[in-house]
Parts: C-alpha cells; structure tokens; sequence
C-alpha cells in the first residue's frame, strides 16, 4: 500500500441510519438486522480498483451519531477526501438533523480546496417517509452535495456509490496536481525570464 494513494471519507449521521452497515456491506457484503451502536469512531481501508485500472484505497472513517458524540467527530474532519452524510429514508427526523451535521462538518475547517460530498438516504427498501421535495430543496441549497438512495440490506447502490467517489477524488487530485505543475513551471519561466533580462541588461550596459 506504500506505493497506492490513500482516500479518507468521513461517514456522518444520526444514529441507526445505517452508516456501520453501508461500510459492512462494501468491505464485507454482509449485512445483520441486529447492530452494535458506534461508539466514537470506527474505521476500515478498503481498495477500488479505479475505470483506468488504478488501485486507490478508501480509508473509511464510520462516526457515532449519538449527540453526545458529535464534538469528537470534529476530530476526524481534518483533511478529508470525501464526505457521506447519511439519513434514514423511513425516519424523517433523522433527515431532519441532516442541517445540524452540514454545519458541524463546515466549521471544522478542513481543506481549502472542495471535496465531494455525498447525501445518501438510506434503507430505500423500507417505507420512504421523507417527501422528496424536501430532498430536493435541500440540494438545492446545497449544490456541492450529490444525492444518492441506498440500501446496505438489499445490496443496493453500495457498490455503485463507493466507486463514484473514489474515482471523483481521483480526478479532483489529478486536477490539482496539474495546476501545482503548471505553477511550479510558470514560476520556473518567470525566473529564468527575469535572469535573461537580468544578464541582457549586463551585457549591454
């Protein structure tokens, strides 16, 4: 692993909306009915094999979602690659609360630069009882949030969504390191331009 790029994505939400099991499904595709509560913070690494054929690993960072824990979670924001807020689709309130953990997760000041972040309403085999037009308000107003509908007991959009992140950081990353480049080369000219002119002026003067 020394040698393959490392992901860290935060996983955040009330309690019992199904984070543990959603992680569970992608590393282990395995899923209980009867879950042990987070207690603090868990976490797994697990590779993805990218569309180009590259391997990266996501370092999954499962927090408890019970009030008590909610100022250590801000510990685990520091430099994160991707966000997943999660709520329960059969448990409004627990879409409710989704505003209360943006906030949390804004005012920790974690890198400058945006990362993707992922709404996910989980349980979708389960009675929806959030209306969707509240879902769409908030995306609304939450632009830099993608939506989408799981379900870590019918094996539904895990996959699906652990890859889509994955290769998003993978293009965010790359993006960067083309434009850290392209400074450091550009910075490079101006310096050399600057000695050009700098000898230029010594042979002429």
């Amino acid at each position: 692993m020394e040698n393959e790029e490392v992901y860290k994505i935060i996983t955040i939400g009330d309690s019992s909306v199904g984070k543990s099991s959603i992680i569970k499904r992608f590393i282990y595709n395995t899923f209980t009915e009867d879950t042990f509560t987070t207690i603090g913070m868990n976490m797994a690494i697990h590779k993805v094999t990218l569309k180009n054929g590259k391997i990266v690993n996501l370092k999954l960072v499962d927090t408890a979602g019970q009030e008590r824990y909610k100022s250590l979670a801000k510990n685990y924001f520091t430099n994160s690659d991707g966000l997943l807020l999660v709520f329960d689709l059969n448990n409004s309130e627990s879409f409710d609360n989704i505003s209360g953990w943006v906030k949390q997760f804004e005012e920790s000041k974690i890198k400058d630069v945006n990362i993707p972040k992922y709404l996910i309403g989980n349980k979708n085999d389960l009675v929806c009882n959030v209306e969707e037009n509240l879902i769409k308000n908030f995306l609304s107003n939450n632009k830099d949030f993608k939506y989408m509908s799981t379900s870590a007991k019918e094996n539904k959009n895990i996959r699906e969504l652990f890859q889509d992140i994955a290769e998003i950081i993978y293009e965010n990353n790359l993006k960067h390191e083309n434009i850290a480049v392209k400074n450091v080369r550009l910075s490079d000219g101006k310096k050399k331009e600057r000695r050009n002119c700098a000898l230029k002026k010594c042979l002429f003067d």
